[in-house]
């Protein structure tokens, strides 16, 4: 039976852990954590995150909360999955609203 993160990480923070128990965590956490990146999984949460970021019609404001996310995230590689700069670019479906500027009458792509 395979540990879940949850479960690993709990091993890790634990204070009645040894050295030995939390290295071998870390290592099956390392590993659950590159299988999913080369699998192409990504955390679905994240994957929400970035899809709203990508959302924000100001430029450069959507590329400092990339970078942001990218910066806390660097400790846990499926998460970061979703904020490399490749991913950041992804066309974004924005809102498009009407003339009186209150109503959304549509949604259409950036432009590439």
């Amino acid at each position: 039976m395979a540990l879940s993160k949850e479960e690993l990480r709990e091993i890790i923070d634990s204070s009645t852990s040894t050295a030995h128990q939390r290295a071998t965590a870390q290592a099956l956490l390392n590993a659950q954590a590159l299988v999913s990146v080369q699998s192409g999984e990504f955390d679905l949460n994240a994957e929400l995150l970035a899809s709203h970021v990508r959302s924000f019609s100001d430029p450069a404001f959507r590329a400092t909360y990339f970078r942001e996310l990218r910066e806390k995230s660097v400790k846990d590689p499926v998460w970061s999955a979703s904020f490399t700069k490749e991913r950041e670019h992804l066309r974004a479906k924005r809102r498009v609203y009407g003339p009186n500027g209150g109503d959304v009458i549509g949604y259409e792509f950036d432009a590439e």
